[in-house]
Parts: structure tokens; C-alpha cells; sequence
């Protein structure tokens, strides 16, 4: 047993230097969590179904919308700018979202953009938070 003790972190020491240079880990991370539901659901990626359950973990909880930019999402899930919109428009599509642009007066582009979680998504993440012994998303 002390052995595999020994083999085991001598492994990890070795591969720690590939990883570290890969996984910034400090205390503040956070995870999302996929439920099994949405998980199985078959014409969403993987990739949409972590942005979508990073939406839902942005999202206010009184009025079940997020004011995440393209840009902090890519950087949040490790994906580009372009998967976030391409991911953000399907989404959007089929239902799971509601996305509401906000233009200053004269302004063609985007001050404000509120992304709305389809109620019935909202519910299911909160019924994952609220169970016992389920951390947070």
C-alpha cells in the first residue's frame, strides 16, 4: 500500500508541471453543474450546455437574467468569442433564452444586453440547488 502511495505521488509530482501550466487554480473558482435532465438532451452540445448552466449561475434571482458579455462568457467557459455567440444564438432559437439588446439613443451598437433564462430551465436548476447535500451552481 505504501507503495502505491509512493508511485502515486511520485506520478502526480511528475505531470503536476503539464497541468499547472494548463489550470490556474486559486480559492476563488467556481463549477457549474449540468443536471441529468439537460444532459441528456440530445440536440444541444456540450459546449451549449455549459454555457447555458454559466448563464443560469450569472443570473439574478429575482428576475432570471444575466448581463454576461460575449467576451466574459468566453472567458468564463475556456471558449472563443465566436462558439459563445454561434452557442448564444441556437440557445436563443430553440427556446432555452431570450436575449433583450438596450441601444443609447443614436447608438447602433450594444450598451446593455440582458440574457433571460426560459422559466421552466430556471426551475430546474433551482430544484438541483435547493436538494440536500447539492452545492451550489
Amino acid at each position: 500500500m505504501i507503495v502505491d502511495n509512493e508511485k502515486r505521488e511520485e506520478y502526480f509530482a511528475s505531470k503536476n508541471r503539464n497541468i499547472t501550466s494548463y489550470i490556474n487554480v486559486n480559492d476563488h473558482d467556481t463549477f457549474v453543474r449540468v443536471p441529468a435532465s439537460l444532459q441528456q438532451v440530445t440536440h444541444l452540445s456540450g459546449d451549449d450546455k455549459i454555457l447555458l448552466s454559466k448563464i443560469v449561475s450569472l443570473a439574478d434571482n429575482q428576475r432570471h437574467y444575466c448581463y454576461a458579455t460575449d467576451r466574459m462568457l468566453a472567458k468564463q467557459t475556456g471558449r472563443s468569442k465566436r462558439m459563445i455567440g454561434y452557442s448564444l444564438s441556437k440557445l436563443e432559437r430553440l427556446g432555452y433564452i431570450y436575449k433583450e439588446n438596450s441601444f443609447e439613443y443614436g447608438d447602433i451598437t450594444t450598451t446593455r444586453r440582458k440574457i433571460y433564462i426560459h422559466p421552466l430551465i430556471k426551475r430546474l436548476f433551482d430544484n438541483l440547488k435547493n436538494k440536500k447535500g447539492s452545492p451550489l451552481y
